[in-house]
């Protein structure tokens, strides 16, 4: 059993952690061991789960653990860590948190989530097109498309960088 102990006031150790937990579980599958990988999976996100407790704001965390959910078919255990997750968010004027939540609402395609992370990733860093393209992106992929937005987030991405070649695609 793995120890997420490595460094107990740095979140980067527990993602590495169950990142090599999730390898040993991929490795006792492969040798149909399943109650074996099962219990590295389950270390895996309790590792996370650590990491997240110490530090909540660790954005691929929340990625990682909503990934490890998702392929355990766990669908409402992920859902309810994309709210933890948007709890965790909320006020962050941290764009590298607002990226990852934006992230995790892509795998649980949440797009109420997904458009206030977007929207947050604009406010913070206004000056970037990427940030102004990820925004058009999520609303032109609204139920109800947002055209008028979406081109308006495309032409701010023009504006800053005229000669990017995604820009001009989406435009």
């Amino acid at each position: 059993q793995m120890s997420a102990q490595l460094v107990p006031e740095q979140p980067e150790p527990y993602v590495r952690a169950a990142k090599a937990q999730q390898a040993l579980a991929a490795a006792a599958a492969k040798e149909e061991k399943k109650d074996e990988a099962a219990g590295f999976l389950q270390q895996a996100l309790e590792t996370l789960a650590e990491g997240r407790r110490r530090d909540d704001r660790y954005g691929s965390n929340w990625v990682f653990t909503i990934t490890l959910l998702l392929a355990e078919g766990r669908r409402a255990d992920a859902e309810k860590v994309l709210t933890d997750a948007v709890a965790a968010a909320a006020g962050a004027q941290d764009a590298a948190l607002q990226d990852a939540l934006l992230e995790a609402a892509r795998l649980l395609k949440n797009r109420d989530v997904m458009e206030r992370a977007a929207m947050a990733g604009v406010r913070l860093r206004p000056n970037r097109a990427d940030r102004h393209l990820v925004l058009g992106q999520v609303l032109e992929a609204r139920r109800e498309p947002d055209w008028a937005g979406a081109v308006g987030e495309y032409e701010a991405a023009a504006n800053l960088e005229p000669e990017n070649e995604r820009v001009l695609a989406a435009l």
